[in-house]
């Protein structure tokens, strides 16, 4: 088996055909990482190595990961009969254009297989198939078993979708069900799972991690890494041309480090009474509720201690989970009063009166999104912004929550706008900021009248109390 056509070749060293290497060369030039993760996927006889079960090649551009990942699912379909491959990339643009164009570009001449453009699919002649797919378009995807799936830019994919994937890895045609991912390095889960876990525990996971920059691949000229450097921003080139992990710019809460503000557990009974105490709160149905426990100390630092995170669940058990430590005032968004219930039978009572008839004070909060991330920020910045080690969901969207993207070349400027996507407790942790340290909501007439009235006072005894001891 040869790979001629691209700028890199598979070379079969030794007598009578013998391999004793995987050895990717052209005019002398070798990409030594490429060599790496070859030597690490196959033997010298193009067999796969029973050792991993996941493989990760994560770099720069042009560093010849997802050529690499793509010559992988060629070999194996090629060596394996019948092995049933999903290669699969978040959108049908990106699928269409890049994965499938540079499959069919680099491997369909070799004639070992046929692709079917309707169906998205490979027939190899030894029967095996690769089905191509996207998961914004693809219905199904996750529903068949498959013994190799590949992951084209992981980093794109929703954490759920990404941990499903192993789900439907339970073939038999290969030593072992094989999955192989790569991208460029990002923030979050990926960042997790492959970057910040020390490697030798990577490798008893079964997990092989390969990171490139660009400067690997001894093809690219130094006139081309020249004008990405005069041309790109910092944040571009570190992430994109380095191949460097630590991009916070795009991370909304870019001042949150686990090591400095995640504490230790602690017991609610042992907060003074002395400390203001206040919830932030975000109702969902299909997403998820999330409620967070807060509580101000005599420096005035704020430290969250608990969570609820829990979806279709109706306002009554909410209201008794969200009451279990205690009646707090809770900060919410206010647009729960025009919200109608989820069940058909409450259609004209709305989410605000039903949890509000089940116990909870509420109080609106202001929606000021940018504002409001900045005195988080601010807070984590200063130090004065603390989580609790059991709060694993707030911890986690706080490690994941972006800005949006714009495509790499565009000539606007970055969005400040974040994804609007697993973003419940943060949401939750910005209404109880703002309500605590920032502007208040911009009540409407009835509400201020409200305010000032004798049952508002009834309620909310110590509303006057604890906004004094604030400020």
């Amino acid at each position: 088996m040869k790979l001629e056509k691209s700028c890199l070749n598979l070379t079969i060293d030794g007598k009578n055909g013998t391999r004793k290497k995987i050895s990717f060369q052209k005019d002398g030039k070798i990409n030594e990482k490429q060599l790496l993760y070859f030597n690490a996927l196959f033997d010298e006889n193009l067999r796969l190595r029973a050792r991993f079960g996941e493989y990760a090649y994560f770099g720069a551009f042009r560093c010849s990961k997802s050529f690499s990942q793509q010559s992988a699912v060629h070999i194996i379909n090629e060596v394996y009969p019948k092995c049933k491959t999903l290669y699969v990339r978040d959108t049908y643009d990106q699928l269409k254009d890049s994965v499938i164009k540079q499959f069919l570009d680099e491997h369909e001449y070799l004639g070992s297989f046929t692709y079917h453009k309707a169906e998205r699919k490979a027939y190899y002649k030894n029967g095996s198939t690769i089905v191509f797919r996207a998961f914004d378009k693809d219905t199904g995807i996750l529903s068949t078993e498959y013994d190799l799936i590949a992951v084209c830019q992981a980093e794109d994919i929703s954490w759920d979708l990404f941990l499903q994937l192993f789900g439907r890895l339970s073939g038999t045609v290969l030593p072992r069900p094989l999955l192989l991912t790569e991208g460029n390095p990002a923030s979050g889960n990926i960042k997790a799972r492959y970057k910040d876990i020390n490697r030798d525990i990577l490798k008893r996971k079964g997990v092989y991690f390969l990171e490139g920059r660009t400067e690997d691949n001894p093809w690219v000229t130094k006139d081309y890494i020249q004008r990405l450097i005069d041309n790109y921003p910092k944040w571009w080139l570190d992430r994109y041309l380095y191949g460097l992990w630590d991009n916070r710019e795009e991370l909304i809460y870019s001042e949150f480090n686990p090591n400095e503000h995640i504490i230790d557990i602690l017991d609610p009974k042992i907060i003074p009474d002395s400390y203001l105490r206040r919830n932030g709160f975000d109702w969902g149905w299909v997403n998820p509720t999330a409620n967070l426990w807060g509580f101000v100390d005599y420096d005035g630092s704020l430290t969250i201690y608990d969570e609820y995170y829990q979806n279709k669940t109706l306002p009554e058990y909410v209201a008794k989970e969200c009451n279990k430590h205690g009646k707090f005032l809770t900060a919410a968004d206010h647009s729960m009063k025009g919200l109608k219930m989820p069940t058909k039978e409450d259609e004209n009572k709305t989410v605000w009166s039903e949890l509000e008839r089940n116990g909870m004070l509420l109080i609106p909060c202001n929606k000021e999104e940018l504002s409001n991330i900045i005195l988080v920020n601010t807070l984590f910045k200063t130090n004065k912004l603390r989580i609790t080690n059991n709060c694993v969901n707030l911890k986690r969207e706080a490690l994941n929550w972006k800005w949006k993207r714009l495509r790499l070349g565009s000539d606007k400027n970055l969005p400040e706008e974040p994804v609007d996507k697993d973003n419940h407790t943060c949401d939750a942790l910005n209404y109880l900021v703002a309500d605590l340290f920032g502007s208040k909501s911009v009540d409407t007439k009835k509400e201020e009248a409200y305010k000032r009235s004798l049952e508002f006072h009834n309620r909310y005894p110590n509303e006057g109390k604890e906004i004094q001891s604030l400020s």
